[in-house]
């Protein structure tokens, strides 16, 4: 695509002044959004009114849901653009985003339903008998249950859509999305590299921000466990601990050549206690907000 002769930012300036691909760019993410959050609205009510249905109307239900996901895409292309000409229907961003969920809808169905599953129905049971309404169940039992399958489906259904290329070239008319911006280039050029390198670093600091802040709230959860057990052991006050022992055990038994040296140590071991003391005092006060939220 070009001669390699040294790091720059001269593709980034370009792909800042590539007016027609950030277009496109924008058309993706404005469709990827709606669809995204359509599809998963649609296939995770869809997904509990299929739990609740007979075996026979699911097995039908899924067989159909499986047609967008076993077919070519240029056969799925083909028909909606058909659909939209019969109904007449101007191509644009209507038609695109109409395209995007009907096939962003299955992936969140075979995403939600196996978590929906192995839900307990005695916890619903349950939830009815303690006077919850439907509509509370719902919202306070099934969707938090259902919170990580909801969140997969949803990365599912964005990463479809924003990485559509045939079904959208059929339906979107003169909106057109990143993929068939760069499909139907005659040339590819290194603006287009400099545009990926962007999303991987927008992937990449998105899982290891969201990974950092799992772990900091399984850590914060373990800390605030042991705290209201009393079982928490903080490494700062047992080095304190440790320290001022042997200080102790030095003042007490040691033979001192003068005055000053024993004056040092007392006040080395004033200045440990008094960090030591803003430690314990720090753990009680964090214990004690820890109860009243309880």
């Amino acid at each position: 695509m070009s001669i390699f002769s040294g790091f720059s930012d001269r593709w980034y300036k370009q792909l800042a002044s590539e007016q027609p691909f950030l277009q496109s760019v924008i058309v993706s993410v404005f469709t990827a959004v709606i669809s995204t959050v359509v599809s998963v609205i649609i296939g995770t009510l869809a997904t509990i009114g299929l739990s609740r249905a007979r075996r026979v109307t699911q097995k039908m239900t899924l067989s159909i849901t499986n047609i967008p996901l076993i077919n070519a895409d240029i056969i799925t292309a083909v028909s909606l653009m058909m659909l939209f000409i019969a109904l007449g229907a101007n191509f644009g961003m209507l038609t695109l985003v109409l395209a995007h969920i009907s096939f962003d809808v299955p992936y969140v169905i075979l995403t939600v339903l196996p978590r929906l599953r192995k839900v307990d129905p005695k916890l619903i049971e349950a939830s009815l008998d303690l006077g919850a309404k439907p509509s509370q169940t719902l919202r306070k039992i099934i969707l938090p249950i259902l919170k990580p399958a909801i969140i997969a489906a949803a990365a599912i259904a964005f990463a479809m859509s924003f990485d559509d290329f045939i079904i959208s070239y059929f339906t979107g008319g003169d909106d057109v999305n990143v993929a068939t911006f760069i499909y139907t280039m005659k040339r590819i050029k290194p603006f287009i590299n400099a545009f990926g390198t962007i999303c991987i670093a927008i992937i990449g600091i998105i899982i290891i921000g969201w990974n950092g802040w799992n772990v900091y709230k399984i850590n914060y959860n373990k800390f605030r466990q042991e705290m209201l057990k009393g079982t928490y052991k903080d490494k700062d006050i047992m080095h304190y601990e440790k320290k001022l022992s042997f200080l102790y055990h030095q003042l007490n038994s040691k033979q001192f050549d003068n005055e000053k040296q024993k004056e040092r140590l007392r006040w080395k071991i004033i200045r440990l206690e008094k960090k030591y003391d803003k430690s314990v005092l720090w753990i009680e006060n964090k214990k004690q907000i820890f109860v009243e939220r309880q």
